[in-house]
């Protein structure tokens, strides 16, 4: 996947500086001495930072940084978005937890994850283990492309209380 976005966008640079390139080199063609003009070169530091822009936003969306598990309640599942769907959901962990509001001022929370699906079939399979007790696998990345959050759910198990 990062290889072949490496090769779309080295095309593209490729055939935009060569658009460039030709509306300069027909006017200049006998003066024109070897090198970059001031804008050529400006061109070409912009569609640079864009593709490495594009590559580490790629690069960080499957670089992992952790995996582990989380055990508790599925309280909230939603297939959410505008024009790019994604499945956000829930875990009441249990308990509470000390929060700093953006005043500066502490408030006392429940101590809920929040975490994402990219899935299809185990957003599925999340939706009917809503209320459950539950254990999810997962998988975090640095950058949530396409979803809320930088967790991503690779399995789930309901957890059989006997």
């Amino acid at each position: 996947m990062v290889l072949l976005t490496m090769k779309l966008i080295l095309m593209v640079l490729c055939l935009l500086n060569g658009i460039s390139n030709i509306s300069t080199m027909k006017n200049n063609r006998i003066n024109r001495k070897s090198g970059f003009t001031l804008i050529e070169l400006l061109v070409n530091i912009i569609f640079a930072a864009i593709a490495i822009g594009i590559l580490a936003t790629a690069v960080g969306n499957f670089v992992g940084k952790s995996d582990g598990k989380r055990v508790g309640v599925l309280t909230k599942f939603s297939h959410r978005g505008l024009f790019i769907k994604s499945y956000e959901g829930e875990l009441n962990m249990g308990g509470i937890r000390n929060k700093v509001n953006s005043d500066g001022n502490r408030s006392v929370v429940a101590n809920v994850w929040e975490f994402s699906c990219s899935n299809p079939q185990m957003a599925e399979k999340l939706e009917n283990l809503v209320g459950k007790e539950v254990v999810i696998k997962y998988h975090q990345s640095f950058a949530g492309l396409m979803r809320d959050t930088s967790y991503d759910v690779v399995s789930v198990e309901e957890v059989n209380n006997k």
